[in-house]
């Protein structure tokens, strides 16, 4: 049986490297030939990681409000449901895409997180300033203060 909610959080994974493609051309332009040759090999890389992990953000703030995240909704409405339409007919009853009471935003996370290189990048980037730091703090212990 089709999961309707990987149907539709794929369909956006799918997209986001299109769109992080676009904003890195954007920002580059942006910053110009000169700064843009400045930058370093993990540089490049740091600034498609964070345009794509803004746009998994973007998804995430998006669907907050459908299930109330941070009670933003006021006056009588308390949520939306997020339905999909068949093909077929014989689907008559609208069946929310949610699962076991799971807020939207916690789906997304669960379909967005394991495909992204993102999250190890982010964990690389601070293990490596752990180990930059613990190589200073030994450093200075060796040092007369």
């Amino acid at each position: 049986m089709i999961d309707p909610a990987q149907v539709l959080f794929k369909a956006w994974l799918d997209q986001i490297p299109h769109s992080t493609d676009a904003m890195e051309k954007q920002v580059r332009a942006i910053l110009g030939p000169d700064l843009i040759a400045q930058m370093t090999v993990a540089q490049h890389k740091a600034l498609t990681t964070e345009i794509e992990i803004a746009f998994k953000r973007a998804v995430a703030s998006f669907l907050g409000p459908f299930n109330n995240v941070g009670c933003v909704l006021k006056g009588p409405i308390v949520g939306f449901s997020i339905t999909p339409k068949y093909l077929s007919t014989n689907k008559s009853v609208a069946v929310d895409i949610a699962r076991n009471s799971m807020d939207y935003v916690d789906m997304w996370r669960d379909a967005a997180l394991p495909r992204s290189a993102s999250g190890d990048a982010i964990v690389a980037m601070a293990e490596e300033k752990l180990r930059k730091g613990r190589e200073l703090r030994d450093g200075r212990k060796d040092d007369p203060q």
